[in-house]
């Protein structure tokens, strides 16, 4: 139903809403890739812990959990604002 609201047809509505889900999930699972691997190597017994290298990498762990968080907040924004489009359409068309 959404799809028509919008002006286009359901089949590319749900096609566009599982690709941009699918790269939203993708991103952040990129992130954590990134975060896991700089985790294992930053440890003792073969990986590159030493005192003063480790808090510098804990706080780049740290950063990146925080660019994470304001990403995941940020794709809660654009979908909160594909719904309040399709909301706005809809409320525009029980207007009229």
């Amino acid at each position: 139903m959404a799809a028509i609201k919008v002006g286009v047809g359901e089949d590319e509505y749900n096609t566009f809403c599982s690709e941009f889900k699918s790269a939203q999930d993708s991103f952040v699972k990129q992130i954590e890739t990134v975060k896991s691997k700089i985790e294992q190597v930053n440890c003792r017994d073969g990986g590159f812990y030493t005192d003063d290298l480790t808090p510098n990498v804990e706080k780049l762990l740290n950063t990146i959990d925080t660019i994470k968080g304001s990403i995941e907040q940020l794709q809660n924004s654009e979908n909160e604002t594909i719904d309040s489009f399709v909301q706005a359409i809809d409320n525009i068309d029980t207007c009229c």
